[in-house]
């Protein structure tokens, strides 16, 4: 029989890995979307003169050019708006707030499982536990731990009651997005009660060497791991958390680059001279079927067909 903290190591390595695939794919999908209907809206950061709010439509003949874009620029609105929500802090202050508990919550987990990556390899290169260098991360690990599942577990259940008792968004809200919200607290949740057994992250770390020895099958792993039933429970819940995450909504971190870069901010006009420009012929969406219906337009039908249509009668 598989001793279980084998097992645990082997489930692990399974969540992990499905992860990335998954999340590699949804990055695919959404490169391949079809080109979107835009609206022209102002100002694009990553064009010159955006500050006054202005855009490259006010040059004469705009379409004879080409587009100038700063991608620093751009790049630097977007990271503003995925580590601070700035544009829920103009527009809706109060549950900015929450949400950002919520999301830099998220965001210190993520640091704390990269340093704790750092205290496992460190435990198998067996650094010296009086070394400077461990001292630093080590209480760095501590401070990102507890504040990132506070934060995170405050502001996701103020989020969850927030939806409920706030008509407009819980007219905004389906049963899924509870069910996601819901699944992130029970994971931190979960968290919560592991540190009841491990509050310096001790455990922690040698588990992750051990993930990192191979289960001890490629380096030599001489740790004994002590595991407690609730330490169990949350790194199930973990790894079932990360072979969920990418057939639900909470992958909409991925799709932040594609919406604001190639959907909001792409001004590349889509034709010049009364031709598409190469990546941004419009003609391959022709080919779509219509999903839905309408009394001028029947389901199942084809872009194109419905234009032949317009054009016989």
């Amino acid at each position: 029989m598989i001793p279980i903290i084998t097992a645990l190591a082997y489930f692990s390595y399974f969540s992990f890995i499905f992860f990335i695939i998954a999340l590699v794919f949804n990055m695919k999908k959404y490169a391949l979307t079809p080109a979107h209907l835009r609206w022209e809206l102002y100002p694009v950061p990553g064009e010159e003169g955006h500050k006054h709010g202005g855009s490259f439509l006010e040059k004469v003949d705009w379409w004879r050019g080409s587009v100038k874009i700063n991608i620093m620029t751009e790049l630097s609105e977007l990271f503003q708006e995925m580590l601070f929500i700035k544009r829920l802090y103009r527009s809706k202050r109060r549950f900015w707030v929450l949400s950002f508990l919520f999301h830099g919550g998220i965001y210190l987990i993520l640091g704390w499982f990269v340093l704790i990556f750092i205290g496992g390899v460190e435990a198998l290169m067996r650094v010296p536990v009086t070394s400077s260098m461990y001292a630093a991360i080590f209480y760095v690990t501590i401070s990102f731990g507890y504040v990132g599942i506070s934060a995170a577990t405050i502001g996701g259940i103020g989020l969850a009651i927030k939806r409920y008792y706030d008509v407009k968004l819980r007219d905004l809200s389906s049963p899924i997005d509870y069910f996601n919200l819901i699944f992130a607290l029970v994971v931190m949740v979960s968290g919560i009660f592991a540190l009841i057994y491990d509050p310096l992250f001790n455990t922690a770390r040698t588990f992750m060497a051990y993930l990192l020895s191979g289960a001890g099958y490629i380096f030599s792993f001489n740790y004994s791991i002590r595991i407690y039933p609730a330490m169990i429970l949350q790194l199930v819940l973990l790894c079932s958390f990360l072979i969920y995450v990418p057939f639900s909504r909470l992958t909409h971190f991925l799709g932040k680059y594609f919406t604001y870069h190639k959907v909001l901010w792409n001004s590349q006009p889509s034709m010049q001279l009364g031709k598409f420009n190469d990546d941004y012929d419009l003609t391959d969406n022709l080919n779509l079927i219509i999903p839905w219906s309408g009394t001028h337009i029947p389901t199942g039908k084809k872009w194109k067909e419905v234009r032949e249509n317009e054009k016989s009668n």
